[in-house]
């Protein structure tokens, strides 16, 4: 299979944006996703309305997740996917706190309770490749809580790969530069503090880049200079090529303050 994967931090409506409010760049958005031609686009911060509006814009693709509160309520991990390109097998959710299975819990002084929305995929033609892609949104505050937190999604991938040994994604906004102990732990070169004996080795997507992606959150400022905290990571047998930091405006609006990042994933 080849496809190209997004991740994308919308930003939230309802914050004071003045002239980058959701309602004036929602169309940059969509034009962004557009250009892209993903069929897997794993968002963060979307609130439902925002989906909704994206989806009606969007015609072949459909959504799955619930909000970080439970059910509709608040903030979104949601997965976007072709639905006219690929079925979905198996879907879940979990927070990332000491009772996972508890809606709008949170630990280790998270600023916010804190997702994974999680699918298996299935290719509509062809001969039905499989896939599944995990999408979160790791804490800004504590630094306890984004280590924590990305060793309980290492761990759902890891035991969905023991089901089912199936090619892996995972998409997020992991508010963590290169250097730190997240990257590095999925990158397969430490352990993280809190779990010593749990190792992982994922395949960035940055590494089909020939130079530096340079910063992926712009504060709605524009620029390149700094470091990327959005990310796409595959498993190991996974080969990524073609990925892109999207810098563009729309009509003169950013899509978003983040800059959406893709990648052309192959196996």
């Amino acid at each position: 299979m080849k496809l190209t994967v997004m991740t994308f931090n919308l930003r939230r409506e309802g914050l004071d944006d003045g002239l980058d409010m959701w309602m004036l760049r929602k169309q940059a958005t969509v034009k962004a996703i557009r250009e892209a031609d993903p069929w897997i686009v794993g968002t963060q911060e979307g609130y439902s309305e925002m989906l909704r509006y994206m989806e009606r814009e969007l015609p072949y693709f459909s959504w799955l997740g619930s909000g970080r509160h439970g059910g509709n309520r608040n903030e979104h991990n949601a997965i976007f996917y072709r639905r006219d390109l690929l079925e979905v097998v198996e879907q879940g959710q979990f927070w990332l706190s000491e009772e996972p299975d508890v809606p709008a819990s949170r630990s280790w002084g998270s600023s916010h309770s804190r997702i994974c929305t999680w699918a298996h995929f299935r290719a509509i033609a062809g001969d039905g490749g499989e896939f599944a892609v995990f999408n979160t949104h790791l804490d800004y505050r504590s630094q306890e809580a984004r280590e924590r937190g990305i060793g309980l999604v290492w761990d759902a991938m890891r035991q969905f790969r023991e089901r089912k040994p199936l090619p892996l994604v995972l998409t997020g906004d992991l508010n963590s530069e290169p250097d730190t102990a997240v990257v590095t732990f999925l990158r397969g070169g430490g352990e993280l503090p809190h779990e010593p004996e749990t190792r992982c080795a994922l395949k960035d997507a940055y590494s089909a880049l020939d130079g530096e992606p340079g910063l992926t959150f712009h504060h709605f400022k524009g620029g390149e200079s700094g470091e990327p905290i959005d990310y796409i990571f595959v498993s190991p047998e996974v080969s990524v090529s073609g990925t892109a930091v999207n810098r563009n405006r729309y009509g003169g609006k950013w899509p978003s303050d983040h800059y959406p990042v893709k990648t052309v994933v192959t196996w």
